[in-house]
């Protein structure tokens, strides 16, 4: 394999524990229920960020898959 596609594969997984992490925080900013009036946004940044996270898995699997078949 070539050493880009390693180091593609390392920025993905640094960007699936980045995502994670966003998405916590963000249901926790909508559980908790501080400033409901941000809670549309919120919403709308979390279907982002888990539309990102579901992406970000594909790629992540596929190189996987390549790597051990």
């Amino acid at each position: 394999r070539s050493r880009g596609l390693g180091d593609v594969y390392k920025r993905q997984v640094a960007r699936q524990k980045n995502l994670k992490g966003s998405i916590w925080r963000i249901k926790h900013e909508i559980t908790r229920g501080s400033k409901p009036h941000l809670d549309i946004e919120r919403r709308n940044r979390l279907k982002a960020k888990e539309r990102e996270l579901a992406a970000v898995n594909k790629m992540i699997e596929e190189y996987e898959r390549t790597i051990r078949p």
